[in-house]
């Protein structure tokens, strides 16, 4: 913790490769701003385990329905 370090950043952004929670906790006692970058978004889908909850501005983007059933 150099404070002689030059301008501190306002946010720091990677990868989501191998971090956790306390990756996230971390930056937050050091008053950073923690903001992964996720690899494959595109890939990424939304899903709705009630299809008749109103999931509001997020209805169209959660079509996808996850089956509870055992």
């Amino acid at each position: 913790m150099n404070l002689e370090g030059g301008p501190r950043p306002e946010v720091v952004i990677t990868d989501t490769a191998s971090y956790t929670d306390m990756v996230f906790g971390l930056f937050a006692i050091l008053g950073y701003q923690f903001a992964p970058r996720i690899r494959d978004i595109t890939d990424t889908r939304f899903w709705r385990t009630d299809p008749g909850a109103d999931y509001g501005a997020l209805n169209a983007l959660a079509a996808n329905r996850v089956s509870l059933d055992a």
